[in-house]
């Protein structure tokens, strides 16, 4: 009687550690795809090239399928302090 009480309490416990498992599994896919996403989006963002100078705009270098430029500048972009 005590063999099956017992083999009941592990299932029990064994089964809680397995959806705690699964949730911790869950968290951390969803963790990776995120910094996954957000390494991605900053390797796309252009670099703009600034005059140290004058502060103006010399060159806009696109990464990604963008068509920006010193006349057309993009929102977010990664700032380069040139001559």
């Amino acid at each position: 009687m005590t063999s099956v009480v017992i083999d009941h309490i592990m299932y029990i416990t064994i089964r809680a550690k397995g959806k705690q498992m699964k949730t911790i599994i869950a968290a951390m896919a969803i963790a990776t795809a995120g910094l996954v996403w957000a390494v991605d989006y900053s390797f796309s963002l252009p670099d703009v090239h600034m005059s140290y100078e004058t502060g103006a705009c010399v060159e806009v270098i696109n990464y990604a399928d963008t068509n920006f430029s010193c006349e057309n500048m993009p929102a977010k972009f990664h700032h380069v302090w040139v001559k």
